[in-house]
């Protein structure tokens, strides 16, 4: 339930869901980081809170039934 601040690089752009799961600079540089954080400031200071809808995503997207099932799935593929 904790949003999070992040760069497009790696795998970060599909976990971080701008205005869901947190703030994502546009590009990978300080000024980008600098405007995205400044937006999150913004929107805390607004009274703007993701916590509910981090946690949410991170259940349906990420729990560990849907991952169990995921691996079952892959090393079914393998045999």
């Amino acid at each position: 339930g904790t949003p999070v601040l992040g760069m497009p690089i790696g795998g970060v752009p599909e976990l971080v869901r701008p205005g869901q799961t947190g703030w994502l600079a546009k590009e990978a540089n300080s000024a980008a980081l600098e405007e995205a954080l400044s937006e999150a400031l913004l929107d805390i200071a607004a009274g703007k809170t993701l916590r509910e809808s981090c946690r949410a995503i991170a259940e349906q997207a990420y729990g560990i039934e849907l991952q169990a099932k995921r691996y079952e799935a892959l090393f079914t593929s393998m045999l």
